[in-house]
């Protein structure tokens, strides 16, 4: 679970919050590798068509999906899928585990899996044949490239204003595809996602509070997905680099509040900023609802604590849900 509260309403992950067949079958394909080389068969047909899922490879397809890096060459391990961000795929798996404290393989090979993403292994040159994968396309690195300036477009365009009606973004992404030849390619607004906000949104906070499109992009449909959200500057203030959600929930840890002194404190917080704080009381939590150990531990004594930090309806004010044990 991130620290993201928005996000997490959306899905498991950032990329998971984007509910689509991609998704799918990334989980299909963490659980294929749990069962087994013929049950990979059995799950993608589940999911669609061996056929379909191979379609994936071509490179423009390939360079739309995560990476995923192994430290199993078999990827019996679930591997860590991570955005490209226009970075090689060895440069950008040795960046997340020196990010992570992973120890680095002396060496790895970049590979196309069966499922149709990238999969870095451990291994030389030859070595992705060896495993049951394939090289990477000769012209992957162009259609990596590409995506990458897509990236970097889509996000000045949502940069022309803090908030965007996601209709009106739609319009402006769409163009942005049939000059930068994206043929075939359309936007797909998420109709279904206009309650988490009224801006228009392709880009998404990762955990690091950066922006990226990942997950944004339906490599089997030709589709860019636009969900609505709140406003950017609200998004940067709860989940950026120096956002206030994760430290007002740490901070609610950190001795036995009641909820009025948790209140003031947050009011303390927000207030600053010019946004209109409310509070929304949660408790007792439901069985299976998770929190961080600390948290948890002031919870079951009896105290209030912080659950979570989100944005208001309006897409720029903010509230505090606040739970006690009843």
């Amino acid at each position: 679970m991130s620290h993201i509260p928005f996000f997490d309403r959306l899905g498991d992950t950032l990329e998971a919050a984007i509910r689509d067949p991609m998704t799918a079958r990334r989980a299909a394909r963490r659980r294929a590798r749990r069962l087994g080389g013929l049950a990979l068969a059995a799950v993608l047909l589940v999911g669609g068509t061996i056929a379909a899922a191979r379609i994936l490879t071509e490179p423009e397809k390939l360079a739309s999906v995560s990476i995923g890096c192994h430290l199993d060459p078999d990827l019996r391990d679930g591997g860590s899928f991570i955005w490209a961000d226009g970075q090689d795929p060895v440069a950008a798996c040795k960046k997340e585990y020196a990010q992570t404290g992973t120890p680095v393989p002396s060496s790895m090979i970049a590979c196309t899996d069966p499922a149709g993403s990238v999969a870095v292994i451990p291994g030389r040159e030859g070595d992705c044949q060896r495993h049951g994968l394939e090289p990477l396309p000769f012209d992957y690195r162009q259609a990596n490239a590409k995506v990458a300036k897509f990236q970097r477009d889509v996000m000045a365009l949502e940069r022309h204003a803090d908030c965007i009606p996601p209709r009106e973004l739609a319009r402006r992404v769409q163009a942005l595809l049939e000059r930068s030849g994206w043929t075939g390619w359309t936007t797909w607004l998420r109709s279904d996602m206009a309650g988490y906000g009224p801006c228009g949104s392709v880009s998404g906070l990762g955990g690091g509070g950066q922006r990226s499109i990942s997950g944004a992009l339906d490599a089997e449909g030709h589709r860019v997905m636009i969900f609505g959200g709140p406003a950017r500057s609200t998004m940067d203030l709860l989940y950026g680099p120096h956002g206030l959600s994760a430290p007002l929930q740490d901070q609610s840890a950190t001795r036995c509040f009641s909820v009025s002194d948790l209140q003031a404190h947050a009011r303390r917080r927000v207030e600053p900023t010019g946004r209109r704080v409310s509070f929304n009381p949660v408790g007792p939590l439901d069985a299976g609802t998770e929190m961080d150990s600390r948290r948890m531990s002031r919870y079951q004594a009896g105290c209030a604590v912080i659950h979570d930090v989100v944005a208001a309806g309006n897409g720029r004010d903010v509230v505090v849900s606040i739970v006690q044990k009843g």
